[in-house]
This record gives structure tokens, sequence and C-alpha cells, in this order.
């Protein structure tokens, strides 16, 4: 069954009100749920407005966090509100509905991305209610979220209004989704400057919120006529001085807020909602021309690895600007027109190359600490599995070329007889360097010593088991350790903890413990339980990862793998 239905989610309380042109005659448009994570205001509509569909379609694909479902007047709009933040994956939603909730849930923290305090740690204030206002949020970040770019006077927004304000309009508190009074939607683009610092309307005050921006729409509900209005506003001038100025502007307040332009209507314009070139987030560009024509532009990918962002660049002119995500932000690739973190890290020993004669580890990690090595193995006598970056967990075959064999995953050539300087070397000597002596039937001779990596990696050369074939291994040196003139050198360090150990719960930390063969695992704080009442502490014990789980002290709280003041 199709999910007729578009999202657009708000990060408090979630406010929808019905949206139209979404289904033609006789064939339904799908708008795909992951959309959701760009674009922060919210609303639901369904197959004509007809609210009780709606509502069956939402169940029977597992979206059961339905708040209210409101049946529409003829003519009117459908009503539907969800908490995007309830919904959990059931047996009978489709993996693309919960691919959009999972990808509107991680959006959810975007909107922090320029605030000092992190993403994370925005999250996770959001879900346990710390932040609640505009102001708030303000303040929390230092005066440098440049997302709020939108000022809300008082109370009442409707679905088409929360649309226009698009990513800003989520961090204002669910109180102002109702009632009947202007919006002033600020502009980021203009050039008009300052900061909005507070607001009266008709000689009321309002509750004081911050935006940098200017005034240049108003939206309000109610009834038909056009009125003019006056809004006095406080700003901050070129100077940082406060200054007064009153600003009259007419609005339609007829139902559902449709716009109208103030003074100067008509005039070339260019807005955006992403400030700039701001390429982790998809922004929309609005230009509108003096003669009344518009066009808008939408920040797209093309494929994973470049990002095509749109600013504006005058009054009449969007600049299109194309750039690879990787090499503006390494570890991030292109999704949905925003440049965003890679979940996963990927690893070659070999460093991408096709070298079917060295036997090399790929190494796949996750942004929670988790990793898995899938080593180069030898099938048969003649076959290989290699590995490389991007992982394929399947592995790649190749078949090694005549006259050579697959041995200790690589693809050697067949000797009679194979000779070692260094004791032991079978076992691996890494504290020694070695060099391997390789005879031909022919008698042809080649020799490998042990040699140090141009990355610090010790690369050692191994007659096998029956001294009849060459092993060749690369690796990092144990912890302690460093590689020079082809061998490992230094006193190795068993288990390093990076904090202050055991009992050190205000700094997060990780655990490096060596492993034979050279390897390293790590294990990272965090925060345990459903919301974070728990810290889950690592650290060295008799050489070895050791954990526990403790409570934070009294007035204070987990966050980011430590306890912090709550």
């Amino acid at each position: 069954m199709k999910l007729n239905l578009i999202l657009f989610c708000s990060v408090f309380v979630l406010f929808f009100a019905g949206c139209t042109g979404l289904v033609s005659s006789g064939d339904e448009e799908v708008v795909a749920l992951n959309d959701c994570a760009s674009d922060f205001s919210c609303f639901v509509s369904a197959m004509g407005n007809n609210c009780e569909k709606a509502k069956v379609q939402l169940l029977e694909n597992g979206v059961t966090s339905l708040l209210e479902v409101k049946g529409a007047e003829e003519g009117g709009k459908c009503n539907v509100r969800i908490k995007i933040l309830d919904i959990q994956k059931t047996p009978e939603m489709p993996d693309e509905v919960w691919s959009g909730v999972q990808a509107a849930k991680a959006g959810i923290s975007i909107l922090y991305m320029d605030c000092p305090i992190g993403a994370q740690e925005a999250q996770a204030l959001y879900e346990q209610k710390q932040m609640t206002s505009a102001k708030e949020v303000f303040e929390k970040c230092e005066g440098s979220l440049k997302n709020v770019a939108m000022l809300i006077v008082g109370k009442g927004i409707g679905g088409q209004e929360a649309n226009a304000l698009s990513l800003e309009a989520s961090v204002f508190p669910a109180e102002i989704a109702s009632g009947e009074t202007a919006i002033i939607a600020a502009s980021a683009g203009g050039g008009k400057g300052g900061y909005l610092y507070s607001f009266e309307k008709e000689g009321e005050a309002a509750s004081e919120y911050s935006a940098q921006s200017s005034i240049d729409v108003v939206y309000t509900n109610g009834g038909d006529a056009q009125v003019e209005k006056s809004v006095k506003v406080k700003v901050k001038d070129a100077d940082n001085k406060i200054v007064e100025k009153t600003v009259k502007v007419k609005v339609n307040p007829a139902s559902g807020g449709e716009p109208v332009q103030p003074e100067g209507a008509g005039e070339a314009s260019c807005t955006e909602t992403d400030l700039g070139q701001e390429v982790r987030i998809r922004g929309i560009t609005y230009v509108t021309f003096a003669d009344g024509s518009n066009i808008t532009h939408v920040d797209e990918c093309v494929g994973e690895t470049e990002v095509i962002e749109y600013y504006c660049g005058g009054e009449e002119d969007a600049i299109e600007l194309h750039a690879t995500c990787e090499t503006l932000f390494p570890g991030s690739h292109c999704s949905k027109g925003a440049c965003i973190k890679n979940e996963n890290a990927c690893y070659d020993s070999e460093n991408g190359m096709e070298n079917f004669s060295v036997a090399g580890t790929v190494t796949s990690s996750g942004v929670n600490g988790w990793s898995n090595n899938f080593d180069d193995t030898c099938m048969d006598m003649k076959s290989l599995k290699e590995y490389r970056c991007p992982l394929d967990p399947m592995g790649m075959w190749q078949q090694c070329p005549d006259g050579e064999s697959c041995i200790n995953g690589a693809c050697v050539k067949k000797w009679v007889s194979c000779t070692d300087t260094e004791p032991f070397a079978y076992y691996g000597n890494k504290s020694i360097k070695g060099t391997s002596t390789l005879t031909t039937v022919g008698g042809a001779v080649e020799t490998y010593t042990d040699v140090c990596t141009s990355q610090g990696m010790l690369t050692e050369y191994v007659c096998n088991s029956d001294n009849s074939t060459l092993n060749i291994y690369t690796y990092n040196c144990p912890q302690g350790q460093s590689c020079s003139d082809g061998a490992c050198v230094g006193e190795i360090i068993p288990c390093i903890d990076s904090d202050g150990g055991e009992f050190d719960y205000e700094h997060a930390g990780y655990v490096s413990v060596y492993q034979q063969g050279g390897g390293v695992g790590t294990a990272y704080d965090y925060c345990y339980g459903a919301w974070g009442q728990k810290l889950s502490e690592r650290y060295c014990s008799g050489g070895m990862e050791a954990s526990k789980i403790v409570d934070c002290p009294a007035g204070k709280k987990c966050q980011s793998g430590a306890c912090v003041p709550a």
C-alpha cells in the first residue's frame, strides 16, 4: 500500500495542518517520508483530505504514535498530529517508511550543529525537555545558533506558515502554535542586518526572542479584511546600540494566513533558508524578479560525493556552488542536498591498492566505538578472498596468476626453499630486523628485508612453517613501541586509559588494549540507560580493559560519556 503523505518534522510538539496539491486525478502522489530529515516544520495531508483514510494508512504502515486525527469540513483542511520521536519499528512497517523515520529522528540534532554545546548534547537536552524556547536555545548556544533566522510574534501559526518558516520554526515551543496573532518572518538575506532584539504589537508586550535578520513578511489568522498595523521593533544598529523603530505593514487576516508583502512589494529580492554557503543544511533559495516572476532553487546532491549549494549573490541572482563534501568536511558525504557525517569508517591496511601479493586487513568501525576486522584469506590453493573499502562483507574473489599459489591470504610465487636470519621468524619476531631468502627451482635467489613503512608500520617477511615459501605481514607495533630500521623498539604498554582511570567520571575517555599480533582494541566511555542516567566507565586493570556501570554523583548527569553538572 502506498503511503500518501508528506511530513515536515518539528522538534518540540509537532503541529500539522493539511496541504493541497498532493493528489492528482486518480493518481496518488507519494512523497518520501525521509524528506522529514531536513524540513522541520510539520504537517500531514492525505488523499482528498480524507482524514479517516489517512489514519488507516498510517496505522497500516506501523505509524502508531497518532496524537490526533480530525476530519475536515468540506473544502477545509485535514489535520493530523504525530510525534516522530515516539514512532517505533513494527513488523508491518515498510523498510522505506522506517528509514524515513530514522532520518527524521537523526535530523533533529542538525538544528544545533552550529551550537558550541554540540549536536549530541543538544539532542539530549531536547529529549529531556530542557530546551523549551527559542530564547533559551539561543542563550544556551551563546547567541551563535545560525539557524534562528525567523521570529514569531506571540501565538498562532498554521501549517502553511510553519512550512514557510522551514528549518527555523522548529526551535519555537508548542504553546506558540495556537491563537490568532501575527507572525513576522525574518529574512536572512538582503543585507538589512541587525539583531531583532524585542518587539511589541499594537502596544501589547510580546515574549522576547532573538534572531539575526530583518522584517520581511507578516502573516495572521482571523477575519477577511486587509488591515494596516503598526509593529514596534527594537534592533541593534551598526554601533551595537538598541534603537526602536515603528514599522507599518499590510496584513491579510484571512483564514490560512496568506502573506502580504510590506511596503516595497514588487522589488527584486533573493532569500534563502540556510544562511548562505552552509552546505551542512539542505536549503531553499527564493529569487523574485522585478516583474513579479520568481524561481526556486533547492540544494541537491550529485551522487554521494558532491553537493550543489545555492545561495544569494544579489537581489536577482542565485549562485550555484558545486563542492565535494569530503574536501570541505572530512568524513562526510552528500545526502538529501546536505553534507552529513559518515556513520561508519573504513580502513584498508593496503591503502586501497589492488595488491594480491600482500595479505591485508580491512577494519570497519562505527560511531559507537565498535569495530570489525576482515582479513584477506585463501579459499583454496588458487583462490583469494580480498577485502577493500568501501567494505563488502562478502569480499572479492580473485584467482592467483599462473606460477603463484594462495598462501596466508596472498598470491605468492612457488619456491624450493626459504630461509630467515632472525630466530623464531615463523612466529613473528617484531623486535629483530630480519632478512628472508627465497630460492627457485632454477637456482635464482631473491632476498627480502624487514622494513618500516611511511605510515610507521612494520612490514615483516617470514618463511612459512615448512620453509617452502614467503609470507608478508604489515602491522602496527605494539603500544609503547615504534618502528625503527625494520624492527619494533621500545617497551610494550598492554593497556592505556586516556582519562584519569577507574574513578574519573568527569572526563569522557577511552581504553586502548594491545592485542597479540600487534592490533589495538579501543573501547569508549558512554552513557547508559534510556535517558543516559548511568555511566559505563572503561579503565585498565591488570593490563586488561575493564568496565563498570555507575550512577553519576548527586547534581550531575551523564552526557557524552562523562558526568557533568545537571
